[in-house]
């Protein structure tokens, strides 16, 4: 378990506002992706892969994978917590 006590922006890219701000959890598991963890927190993730890293339409912040990178991975590489979302 990785401990942190942040919050997440996400940014809707077509609508050009903060979409909603995600608080992350004291403790959460090391191996959680992005795309959980935005899922589990209401933010629909598209993805006709289930995860598998092949159809890139969970595409984040134009570059990443949000199924392929874990948030402890995410939070520990950037210095902002914006997630930019093309879709939303």
């Amino acid at each position: 378990m990785f401990s942190l006590n942040r919050s997440i922006t996400i940014f809707g890219l077509a609508s050009k506002k903060i979409v909603k701000v995600i608080s992350i959890p004291e403790l959460y598991s090391d191996d959680l992706s992005l795309m959980d963890f935005l899922t589990v927190n209401g933010i629909t993730v598209a993805s006709s892969c289930n995860g598998g890293g092949i159809c890139h339409k969970c595409l984040i912040n134009q570059t990443i994978l949000s199924c392929q990178i874990t948030l402890k991975n995410y939070i520990a590489a950037t210095s902002i917590l914006i997630v930019e979302i093309s879709y939303l």
